[in-house]
């Protein structure tokens, strides 16, 4: 699913071939832009839009990736479908900030570099950037789009410069290190760093300040004894924290010459780290997995504290969590529900109404909008928006109303008064 760039339009491409196009201007009342948009033969994996929000491309397993007039959409036409030369499903579709130029990764293979600056025109740029020896796994770009990292099941990444994405070049050498297929790769914000994960448990880091001479900084981060699920830097980057089956391992990458493992593996799942995620300002990081979410203070990674009891709500495992921007607001989606959590107070959780049950089968994916009011949760066959402003709202009021009429709370008055909350000093500034 993939949101226009004002957010009053929603895409969502499903495995039965179509995508549909939702009003969500007024997102208590989403209502679909008329009939499904049909043309793929085979299920749908990806749908991307333009800065613009005027052309949707949308990718699946028919090897083909079709490219849509939204321009008005109550009336969306088909601009066609970008030449043949997919061999396989297309698993993903991006496009550069500017919307000129598409990137299509293919599975098994690598991706193919796409100009759409006349969308009723798309022409490949050039041929498909060949490189490594057993097809692509992952790719990433830095933030200015000037280059471009793609990971192998081969164990090798490829740094590319695609600054003039009509004459892409290899950047020197694939980086070697992973004895076994490269599955994430991720830059920094500022592009200086990439961390690259492998199914051989290690981690690596580069340093691509100098693209045309990347280097590797000290050894594989090791300490893993599974595949590495999942790993999340902090705002900053000075801080990564990378999951597995075993547990969580925080590791200080202030200096990313120097990188060293802060402490003993976080432990408490009995079943695993699907997924990991730091509050805006770094100082909690919540990780899922066994049905269980856990909050850690990490104001000081070298000395983490597992804040109370794992929050044991979910039947199943817990596939994702989510932070709104302010940290204040946790989400986690699991075993077909999604609970939303006040963590003001982090050392107190406390679930906020009832799960969310508007969805049919296991939770996959849950997304906050920038400003945290309307949550996005996806599921087999559906996708619900739900308005959370209220949230926010009950907060302040509560906030404000302790403030005027008692200069404050003790925690005594706030547990008697307003117990489903976590204490807040409510003259707080």
């Amino acid at each position: 699913m993939a949101f226009a760039g004002d957010g009053r339009t929603l895409a969502t491409g499903s495995w039965d071939d179509t995508v549909i196009l939702w009003d969500i201007t007024d997102p208590t009342r989403p209502a679909p832009f008329g009939e499904p948009l049909t043309g793929h033969t085979d299920r749908l994996s990806s749908v991307a839009f333009t800065g613009d929000g005027r052309t949707l491309a949308s990718g699946g397993g028919s090897q083909a990736v079709d490219f849509w007039n939204v321009t008005d959409p109550t009336r969306p036409t088909s601009f066609g479908q970008l030449p043949a030369g997919h061999s396989d499903s297309v698993s993903a579709v991006a496009f550069t900030g500017s919307g000129r130029t598409l990137a299509s990764g293919v599975l098994g293979t690598v991706p193919t570099l796409w100009d759409v600056t006349d969308p009723t025109q798309p022409a490949p740029i050039g041929e498909p950037l060949n490189g490594h020896t057993e097809g692509m796994s992952s790719a990433a770009f830095t933030g200015d789009g000037h280059v471009l990292a793609t990971g192998g099941g081969d164990g090798t990444v490829i740094l590319w410069d695609v600054t003039d994405p009509h004459a892409p070049t290899r950047l020197g050498e694939p980086l070697t290190g992973h004895t076994q297929g490269v599955w994430s790769v991720a830059f920094t914000g500022d592009g200086h760093v990439l961390a690259t994960g492998s199914s051989d448990g290690t981690v690596i880091l580069w340093d691509v300040t100098d693209p045309h001479a990347p280097t590797r900084l000290g050894q594989p981060l090791t300490g893993h004894t599974d595949f590495v699920s999942s790993m999340a830097f902090t705002g900053d980057g000075h801080v990564l924290a990378t999951g597995d089956g075993d547990g969580i391992i925080l590791w200080d990458v202030t200096d990313p010459r120097a990188p060293t493992r802060l402490g003993e593996p976080l432990t408490g799942h009995t079943l695993g780290v699907s997924s990991v995620a730091f509050t805006g300002d770094g100082h909690v990081l919540a990780t899922g997995g066994d049905g269980t979410v856990i909050l850690w203070d990490v104001t000081d990674p070298r000395a983490p504290i597992r804040l109370g009891e794992p929050l044991t709500v979910h039947t199943r495992s817990v596939s994702s969590v989510a932070f709104t921007g302010d940290g204040r607001t946790l989400a986690t989606g699991g075993d077909g529900t999604v609970i939303l959590w006040d963590v003001t107070d982090p050392t107190r959780p406390a679930p906020i109404g009832e799960p969310l049950v508007n969805n049919t089968g296991s939770v996959s994916s849950v997304a906050f909008t920038g400003d945290g009011h309307i949550l996005a949760t996806a599921s087999f066959g559906t996708v619900t928006l739900w308005d959370v402003t209220g949230i926010a709202d009950l907060r302040n009021h509560l906030y404000q109303w302790a403030c005027l009429r008692s200069g404050g709370m003790s925690r005594e008055l706030w547990a008697r008064y307003v117990p489903d909350l976590p204490y807040h000093d409510a003259c707080a500034r």
